[in-house]
């Protein structure tokens, strides 16, 4: 089922954004849990353990390819850091390793095809488990500068998924291929801090799907790499702690050298549907750019300083866009807007609720090529059903939207709920060949994720998230 090359978001994704704060601040006080003293201690030894357990329920009951089925992707991440300086005296240097149990989980297989559209690439998990990081660090200049190489991937350090509970961008999936935070691939990054508040970054990743979709990531062949992607990026962020409206960005640009299939056209203009036996048109690569940003503009009493245990109470807004360009690329523009309310509970830091809207554009040939597979398709079934099943030929839209409500809350440290409901209108089916157009409708889902590190005091709560 892999061989659409599903992208590797969704539910596990998802689980990246719950680790990130909704605002900057400083860190409030931690309850110490009943291995607090065991963590300190192995934490001056150069070792650090995390285990964090993530629980998506999604559910499609209007939309989709197939509506009316719902999917849990469940996902425990044990976590391993290894100071060098401290262990062997290799100064700078440090190792982790993060490794993913797929359960509990059901439906993990097939909801990419019933659901299937550029805003619901959901991951085709077919291991028990998969190596989501296994990488050398070294911090050298002053710590001014990181380098880290091995297995990672992209969302780490670009496109970085903390500028809202649920802004994410397709657009790592559906236009780089490179696959989400539950799966690795091979890669070097580095990252150059220019002061205390702004960073450059740049890296290169290996575009390698047929490793990270049909095996758990220790396998580590290089014969199946279609290309590379090449990324740079400048990062900028200021919080309560000395800020009034706090702010955080991200610019970048990126490269892939894999060459992809034309979305419609072979090699003699003709259309690869109506002439399947002509020889596909291929381009050489991708190129794009991209921008997003968060920026609190209203607060209480707006001066410096959080106070209190957690962030002041504020509305942000925030927003992005991917640019890719070529004639042949099927997501061109992909694009998101949105604000959210958070800090309204001091007792409950974790507490929010917002909004985003989302926009993807289907490339031209793109949708005269779902237009013309599911045309295809329908006359099959309508001439091996004497016309009990019609055909279907109509045009798609290029311009998709995607609503949502989102809501966040904590229960005790460490643990939380994230629950949101989205309204999909005009979705392209990243599986054309089906018998009717996607259904624009409803998508629901409801996560939960508990740090059993923090609980137990093993490893630290992140300092944003805490009560």
């Amino acid at each position: 089922m892999d061989m659409f090359r599903p992208s590797p978001w969704g539910a596990a994704l998802l689980c990246a954004l719950a680790l990130q704060a909704s605002a900057q601040t400083a860190p409030p006080p931690v309850p110490r849990g009943p291995l607090s003293d065991l963590g300190d201690d192995l934490r001056e030894r150069g070792v650090s353990l995390g285990v964090v357990l993530f629980s998506g329920q999604f559910r499609n009951p209007s939309t989709g390819i197939s509506p009316g089925h719902s999917a849990n992707f469940g996902m425990v991440y044990f976590n391993v850091g290894l100071d060098l300086e401290k262990i062997a005296g290799l100064r700078g240097t440090d190792i982790h390793i993060s490794e993913v149990l797929n359960k509990p989980s059901y439906n993990t297989g097939t909801y990419l095809f019933q659901t299937g559209s550029g805003f619901t690439p959901f991951p085709v998990i077919n291991k028990t488990t998969d190596l989501a990081r296994f990488t050398v660090g070294h911090r050298t200049l002053d710590n001014r500068l990181r380098l880290d190489f091995g297995r990672m991937n992209l969302n780490r350090e670009f496109m970085v998924l903390d500028m809202c509970a649920g802004c994410l961008f397709s657009a790592p999936a559906t236009v780089m291929n490179q696959p989400g935070v539950s799966k690795s691939s091979w890669g070097a990054t580095a990252r150059y801090r220019l002061d205390e508040a702004s960073a450059v970054g740049v890296g290169v990743l290996e575009d390698n799907a047929a490793m990270w979709q049909r095996t758990t990531g220790w396998q580590w062949r290089h014969d199946t790499a279609t290309g590379y992607i090449g990324i740079a990026n400048y990062t900028a962020q200021r919080g309560f702690d000395r800020w009034a409206y706090p702010y955080r960005l991200e610019t970048g640009l990126f490269h892939t050298t894999a060459r992809y299939d034309d979305p419609l056209y072979n090699t003699d203009g003709t259309s690869h549907v109506l002439q399947p036996a002509g020889t596909l048109l291929q381009h050489a690569g991708k190129t794009g750019a991209y921008f997003q940003g968060r920026k609190v503009y209203w607060r209480p009493g707006a001066v410096p300083g959080a106070g209190g245990r957690g962030a002041p109470e504020n509305l942000a807004a925030y927003g992005g866009a991917v640019y890719t360009a070529g004639a042949g690329e099927s997501y061109p523009i992909e694009a998101y807007v949105g604000t959210e309310w958070s800090g309204f509970m001091q007792s409950n830091p974790a507490a929010l609720v917002g909004s985003t809207l989302r926009y993807i554009q289907l490339g031209k040939r793109r949708a005269l090529y779902e237009q013309q597979a599911r045309a295809g398709y329908t006359s099959m079934l309508n001439m091996m059903s004497g016309g009990a099943i019609p055909v279907v030929d109509q045009p798609v839209s290029r311009n998709m939207f995607a609503l949502d409500l989102h809501g966040r809350i904590g229960l005790v440290p460490g643990v939380f709920v994230e629950s949101a409901v989205q309204y999909l209108k005009n979705p392209n089916a990243m599986i054309p060949a089906t018998q009717e157009r996607i259904r624009s409708g409803y998508m629901f889902s409801i996560s939960l994720l508990a740090d059993f590190g923090a609980l137990s005091g093993l490893s630290r709560l992140p300092a944003n998230m805490g009560f």
